[in-house]
């Protein structure tokens, strides 16, 4: 069953593999309204949710939990290792979940390449702008998690 002390637990588990690879001045459970700081920032949303045709069944359904590990780099930062700083804690961060694909037993699985037409693990980048007129490179790192059984079918007469 999800709940939301497990949905926390899962979303301390990445946070901490994060905050481990140690190339993070700052880590939270949620997406700043203002910029970040001057170094590197992480931050942890929940995206989509969906069902697992592919692993439910008649009686229960396994459901995918996508997370979005943001990480943060000021644009104020020198323009030539703004990409390469980010590249190596995506890297890092990737890696450590690679390590660990049920975050201690939190979860069933982190399908790093996809599975039952779902996309695996990935990042992508892109530049954001904060209301307090901060400007970032942002690099978003998809975490997808699934959970086995957690919906209980049934019929109504």
């Amino acid at each position: 069953m999800i709940t939301g002390a497990l949905a926390t637990q899962v979303q301390d588990a990445i946070l901490s593999h994060a905050s481990a690879t140690g190339h993070f001045d700052s880590v939270a459970g949620h997406t700043p309204k203002n910029a970040p700081g001057l170094g590197l920032s992480a931050a942890i949303t929940l995206g989509r949710v969906m069902f697992v045709a592919g692993r439910s069944g008649l009686a229960s359904t396994t459901l995918r939990l996508e997370w979005r590990l943001e990480l943060f780099r000021p644009m104020e930062s020198t323009p030539d290792d703004i990409d390469p700083t980010l590249a190596a804690a995506t890297i890092a961060v990737m890696g450590r979940l690679s390590a660990d694909l049920t975050l201690g037993d939190l979860v069933d699985e982190i399908p790093l390449l996809g599975a039952n037409g779902s996309t695996g693990m990935f990042a992508e980048q892109r530049y954001v702008k904060f209301a307090d007129g901060g400007q970032y490179r942002q690099t978003v790192i998809t975490v997808p998690t699934v959970h086995d059984d957690v919906l209980t079918q049934s019929r109504s007469s």
